[in-house]
């Protein structure tokens, strides 16, 4: 669903957009003044700069072991692993959307869809030896199961990243316009982008990267429907036989 509307919904061009849903491919860049550094976790040492929508998150490692018994009254013995997430945060400030034949403000945080693609950083470590951080990563209460690996990852939209939106286009309020002092003889530089409403058949998102990217990532039709189809005539036979 999301290939067949991103294949059937025509590409605006902002310098001649109208108010109300449509799709923009542009490249992002700087508003007002630049982004302010994210810091990772309240780690100076893991910072990233020029990031105008991110996402963070952290993870611990956890292994342990288990006893696992057959029918026959075997025991076997298993060492297991897994990532366990936990805490992330999430981030922006609004940005200009410029696809060569204008700018547009968007407002990234007001859409509930968001793909922002690859990590950009990764930083791993077996313990957290900060301080501060101590009783709240290394001894906190995880169910006996030992901590062996701490992990930091950071996604975002950095300043020139391309960007392709589904989203409305609003007009924007008149103080800012004012305040910015405005060209009003711009259509584009008097409207807004946001993921704020609801329409038939349209679900507002936007992704970093280009129109082709956004479509790489998504399954096809046959992918998406062979393993529910060959379930469903599974489920038909077995009533079938059951009769």
């Amino acid at each position: 669903k999301r290939v067949l509307l991103t294949m059937d919904t025509p590409t605006s061009l902002i310098r001649s957009m109208a108010v109300g849903p449509l799709e923009l491919v542009g490249q992002a860049r700087t508003w007002i003044e630049d982004p302010d550094p994210v810091i990772v976790d309240d780690d100076p040492s893991k910072q990233v700069d020029d990031l105008l929508s991110w996402h963070w998150t952290y993870e611990v490692l956890l292994e342990w072991t288990e006893t696992v018994t057959d029918s026959e009254g075997n025991t076997t013995t298993k060492t297991r692993q897994e990532w366990r997430m936990i805490r992330q945060r999430s981030g922006g400030t609004p940005f200009v959307l410029h696809d060569g034949t204008g700018g547009v403000l968007m407002h990234p945080q007001s859409f509930a869809h968001r793909v922002l693609g690859d990590t950009l950083v990764t930083w791993e470590c077996r313990h957290d030896l900060r301080i501060q951080k101590l009783f709240r990563n290394l001894f906190v209460s995880m169910g006996g199961k030992e901590i062996k690996k701490h992990r930091w990852r950071i996604y975002g939209l950095k300043v020139s990243d391309p960007v392709y939106v589904l989203g409305t286009a609003a007009v924007r309020d008149e103080d800012s316009i004012e305040s910015e002092g405005l060209d009003r003889t711009m259509q584009n530089a008097l409207l807004e982008i946001d993921g704020q409403g609801e329409h038939v058949g349209f679900t507002s998102r936007w992704e970093r990267g280009t129109e082709l990217s956004s479509m790489s990532r998504a399954r096809s039709l046959i992918d998406a429907m062979t393993a529910p189809t060959i379930f469903l005539i599974g489920a038909l036979l077995s009533v079938a036989l059951s009769l």
